[in-house]
């Protein structure tokens, strides 16, 4: 997978996280990505700058991460994969995570490795969903 071709959208509330996930980005080679602290801004960067993958931290004025997702797959896109990056593994938020549309769930603290994972399975996961739809 080329991840050079890849554009990433991170939404996150703290800039401290989104700055670690950049230079984890930077280093297993995505370029090019977009940051967002707040959800209204990260609605306005899908809507403007078209990412292919989207990554959904802390998003406190859209409820959290998984209602942030549901609402990307009402107003936004369907198809577009979404990766939830949480600090929390509880077996009954990841169903909801799924229920909402998230195509990966990535629990804090991870590295670049399962990062990488991450992403290639959510690729991996469009590329099919884009097969059945033609």
């Amino acid at each position: 997978m080329r991840f050079e071709d890849l554009r990433v959208l991170l939404i996150d509330e703290n800039g401290s996280t989104r700055r670690q996930i950049g230079i984890m980005l930077r280093q297993i080679g995505i370029l090019s990505f977009r940051e967002a602290d707040n959800g209204l801004a990260g609605l306005d960067l899908l809507r403007d700058w078209l990412p292919n993958l989207l990554m959904v931290g802390r998003v406190p004025d859209s409820g959290d991460a998984i209602a942030f997702t549901r609402q990307v797959r009402e107003e936004v896109s369907g198809g577009l994969p979404i990766i939830i990056v949480a600090g929390y593994a509880d077996l009954w938020r990841l169903g909801e995570a799924r229920q909402a549309g998230a195509t990966e769930f990535l629990v804090r603290p991870f590295t670049s490795r399962a990062l990488t994972q991450r992403i290639q399975r959510a690729a991996a996961f469009s590329r099919k969903a884009a097969l059945r739809v033609v």
